[in-house]
């Protein structure tokens, strides 16, 4: 995520979400990534890290990895199957259709005056019939949306 605000010195950047490509070969979904995007430089997650910061060292790293790996897999095959996938990642929702995948952020991520889609703009996968609105409600979560990765795991 390479964002910020535009306050201060310096131009205000964009966000950007990629799928690694071992991800994208895996499970055969198409993600398109933006062309002018160059290459970023990765870092490998730190379980142990991970671990302390959010269930104060209480779960251990082997645990961690496990449920990290279960749930990329899971998004894999709701993906690779083609079904509909809509998840919350708290600074923007994943949606996924017919083997695609797009990455939305939530508006507070979004530089004021950019022409980015935000996630509550709604599953850029679905065409917005006359009269319907396509936006995300607040208060809906993934576990009542019958289809999702989330209701299929």
């Amino acid at each position: 995520l390479a964002s910020k605000s535009g306050r201060g010195a310096g131009p205000a950047r964009r966000p950007v979400a990629v799928v690694s490509e071992h991800f994208v070969s895996t499970y055969d979904v198409k993600f398109r990534r933006p062309p002018e995007l160059p290459e970023a430089r990765t870092q490998e997650v730190n379980y142990t890290m991970l671990s302390y910061q959010y269930a104060g060292g209480r779960v251990a790293k082997e645990v961690l990895v496990a449920a990290v790996k279960r749930m990329v897999s899971h998004i894999g095959d709701a993906l690779s199957k083609g079904g509909d996938v809509d998840i919350d990642f708290g600074v923007g929702r994943l949606f996924g259709r017919e083997r695609q995948a797009a990455f939305l952020f939530e508006p507070s991520f979004i530089p004021p005056g950019s022409d980015l889609r935000s996630s509550h703009d709604g599953n850029p996968f679905v065409k917005a019939r006359k009269g319907v609105a396509t936006a995300s409600r607040p208060g809906t979560s993934m576990s009542s949306r019958p289809g999702t990765a989330a209701s299929a795991a």
